[in-house]
Formats: C-alpha cells, sequence, structure tokens
C-alpha cells in the first residue's frame, strides 16, 4: 500500500464512495449461482458449461457498454441473445425472460467479498459511506436490501438510474452534486476496476484506492494507492 498523492500525515477521508461488484459483493461466486439457477429454471437441466459460455457473452456486452457502444438496456438483453445461440436455447423462452429470470436470480445472491461486511461495519461510524456503480438498478437495489452492510450506506449512486456511468466525467459531477458542499480531498473512491473506477476517479480529481487482490498492473494509470485486501482500507480512510 503505497500513495502517490497524499504526503501528509493523519488526514482521515469523511466520505468514501465503494464500487460494489468485485469490490464488496463477490459478484463471479453470484454471478456462478444466478446461471446456474436461471438455466435449471429455464430448461429444468443443470448444464455444466453454460457459466463459461455465459461470461464469454457477457464480457463482450460489458466491454461494449464500458465502451459507450451499447445501452444497459441493450446489454442485459444482448447477452441472452448470444448465450441462447451459442448454447442452442433459442427454442427455449425470449431473451427478454433470460434477462428477467437470471436478474431476479442474481439479486437473490448477496455474496460478499472476503474482510468487506467486517470493514464496513467498521467504519459505519466513522465515515459517511455510499455505492457507486455501474450496475444493473434492479439487481443492485433488490441485492443490497438483502445484504448486512444495507444499513452502512447512506445512497446508491447507480449509472442506470443517473442516465450516465462510470468513467464519464458526467457521472461523477452529478455524484458529487448529491454529496452537497463537500471538499474533494475528503471523498476517497475505491473500487476494482482500472477502466471505470481508477481512470473515472482520476480525471474527476478524487483520490481513489484501487482494490487488487490478483497483483494486476495498473499501467500508465497511478491511483492514490492500492491494497490487496480490504483489511487494509481502514488505515487509509481514519488517517
Amino acid at each position: 500500500m503505497k500513495s502517490s498523492k497524499r504526503m501528509v500525515q493523519n488526514m482521515a477521508y469523511t466520505h468514501v464512495l465503494f464500487d460494489a461488484d468485485d469490490t464488496l459483493f463477490d459478484f463471479q461466486r453470484a454471478c456462478r449461482l444466478a446461471v446456474a439457477t436461471t438455466v435449471r429454471q429455464m430448461t429444468g437441466e443443470d448444464i455444466p458449461e453454460a457459466f463459461e459460455i455465459y461470461e464469454r457473452s457477457n464480457r463482450r456486452w460489458w466491454d461494449r457498454f464500458e465502451k459507450g457502444e451499447a445501452t444497459m438496456d441493450q446489454l442485459s438483453v444482448g447477452r441472452f441473445i448470444d448465450f441462447t445461440a451459442d448454447m442452442n436455447l433459442q427454442h427455449i423462452g425470449t431473451p427478454e425472460e433470460w434477462r428477467d429470470v437470471y436478474q431476479a436470480n442474481l439479486g437473490s445472491f448477496a455474496v460478499m467479498v472476503e474482510g468487506a461486511e467486517e470493514l464496513c461495519f467498521r467504519l459505519k461510524d466513522r465515515c459517511r459511506m455510499f455505492i457507486v456503480t455501474n450496475g444493473i438498478a434492479a439487481v443492485q437495489r433488490d441485492r443490497m436490501s438483502r445484504a448486512t452492510i444495507r444499513d452502512c450506506f447512506e445512497e446508491l449512486f447507480i449509472s442506470q438510474e443517473l442516465g450516465c456511468r462510470k468513467p464519464q466525467p458526467e457521472y461523477f459531477e452529478k455524484v458529487l452534486a448529491r454529496l452537497g458542499n463537500v471538499d474533494k480531498r475528503d471523498i476517497l473512491v475505491v473500487g476494482d476496476s482500472l477502466t471505470s473506477d481508477i481512470a473515472g476517479s482520476i480525471a474527476a480529481g478524487l483520490d481513489v484506492c484501487w482494490f487488487n487482490p490478483h497483483g494486476k498492473d495498473a499501467g500508465e494509470l497511478r491511483p492514490t494507492y492500492t491494497v490487496s485486501r480490504l483489511d487494509r482500507i481502514d488505515a487509509i480512510v481514519l488517517g
């Protein structure tokens, strides 16, 4: 853990903006469960290779979304058009039906990243916490309503509801406006995505902590902090 920007000692953050998927919530585990459950409900069968095939389609559509080449609505349906075609399941339901069943299942699995629950409860009374996410609104709100950490967060800033997404400047501008009269120096963003969380925060002039449990290379990006474990964030936030 190293700061490339803040060199002043004992400077705490009063507002922490957490990304949701793969930062606090273990999206990969939840996604595997949701895909398996959805396939079983739609086909009556367990198909072991379904997740890998779904993930290829899902990743393609998320890449398009993050580049501004697809909307969230197009993503949520398009990945199931591709998935059912790749699985030869076009004769079972419509892509919209697959989407609805999958999203309901995904929202029901509030699987946490190791250490996330403990971190949120430790920080709950020490700073103000918010969620910043590009996820599907219905899934994000359903899952948070089931999560043990739901009362730790004052508000969820969901791109689908704001009409813009990370890393677009408009997204961060809207979030800052909703926070009110807060000095940027008192805000810390925590996230795992270099393209949306890190690049977007840096462009917005916000300090950002990159949660990097897998030791990836940041390339030319310079996050303010980098941690491999969530339990390292307390010291950063509290100073």
